[in-house]
């Protein structure tokens, strides 16, 4: 089972890496891709639809077991991979399905959800 708290561990273990060069494997370090504006990400179930990435944000990928997690800043989804790339694929896609979903569910959203789709407005545009 993952933990949302994981991400912490990640930034634990690059603090070490860099309190330690040499000490700690590359493998265990966490790496980060940039989605820059002007990146459409297709809508899995909607045929012929997308999201357009407004404004960049990073994505981090840890490796986990033999496999990869990749999270963000600006949301609480995660996804897993086998590869970093596969990772990266299943978080965007799973990103813009759950921006998808707030949209439609908008105007009955706690307020405290309606902020996570705020702050998702401010980087993906449908």
């Amino acid at each position: 089972m993952v933990s949302l708290t994981q991400p912490h561990r990640v930034l634990q273990r690059t603090a070490r890496a860099r309190a330690f060069p040499g000490k700690v494997k590359a493998d265990f370090l966490p790496s980060r891709t940039l989605y820059p504006p002007a990146v459409f990400v297709p809508i899995r179930h909607i045929p012929d639809s997308a999201v357009k990435v407004k404004e960049l944000f990073l994505v981090l990928i840890e490796p986990m077991d033999s496999r990869f997690l990749a999270t963000s800043a600006i949301s609480e989804v995660y996804e897993l991979g086998e590869s970093r790339a596969e990772a990266v694929r299943n978080y965007l896609a799973t990103l813009v399905e759950h921006f998808h979903w707030l949209i439609e569910k908008e105007p009955v959203l706690a307020p405290s959800v309606h902020k996570e789709l705020d702050l998702l407005g401010r980087y993906l545009q449908i």
